[in-house]
């Protein structure tokens, strides 16, 4: 599927620099460490992270470096090591705001905003929501980049309790991955949409909630997202 084909690119790339020792682009450098995050093989992307750091570090390849961070951070999040998610997705957001990347920095701040809501530190997750949503300029075209913000802006409001204005954010989200085809994205925004549903404590919500969890259930199949599955199987078990 599209992961393999990632993957094999991720891996040409590797083998180019590997000849020529060129720098890699932000998002190359860290390719195959997401792609087996992506996939749920976290043993696998920690040593290829770790790997990539070490070399970038040594050609003082600082762009890669942000990224391979980006990455780790987001690996953290996933295991809920979040103190030390923290460090690298705070590491890698100075290094973007350095070089005034602002289509990276949309690339980090919906991790930073999901990070603080896991934490419980609301206020910090509101500022780094506002500033990327404050940074989606209209008369621009984002293509699926406002995704991530949306569905981080709906994950606030729904642990705020503000119901009406997370499932609009949600319904964006959806619509945007579902627009420009980002899969594991999309699958992501219903079993986060499911959660918020079933916070609501309203009995009519849960067929809908079920439903949205199946429809990711469904993606995480066939993307092969591992660990994403085994946490919606989670979720429907304990519905059941």
């Amino acid at each position: 599927g599209e992961f393999s084909k990632a993957r094999n690119v991720c891996l040409k790339e590797l083998e180019i620099e590997k000849k020529t020792l060129m720098s890699c682009f932000f998002e190359d450098a860290a390719g195959i460490g997401f792609y087996h995050l992506r996939q749920g093989e976290w043993k696998q992307a920690e040593q290829y992270l770790e790997r990539a750091i070490g070399v970038h570090k040594a050609r003082n390849n600082v762009a890669a470096l942000g990224a391979c961070y980006y990455a780790c951070g987001n690996l953290c999040l996933s295991q809920n090591h979040l103190s030390e998610g923290e460090k690298y997705l705070l590491k890698s957001l100075e290094i973007v705001r350095s070089g005034g990347n602002l289509i990276f920095e949309l690339w980090i701040l919906p991790s930073i905003c999901e990070l603080y809501i896991k934490t419980g530190n609301l206020e910090k997750a509101s500022d780094y929501v506002e500033r990327g949503l404050g940074l989606l300029t209209p008369n621009r075209n984002w293509f699926g980049l406002p995704g991530a913000m949306y569905l981080a802006k709906a994950m606030l409001e729904s642990s705020l309790e503000n119901w009406i204005v997370s499932s609009q954010f949600f319904e964006k989200a959806i619509e945007i991955n579902q627009k420009y085809e980002l899969v594991w994205d999309e699958g992501k925004a219903h079993a986060e949409m499911a959660k918020m549903l079933l916070a609501m404590n309203r009995r009519e919500n849960e067929k809908i909630a079920y439903a949205k969890l199946y429809i990711a259930l469904d993606i995480y199949n066939k993307i092969g997202a591992i660990k994403d599955r085994e946490l919606v199987l989670e979720q429907l078990d304990e519905l059941s």
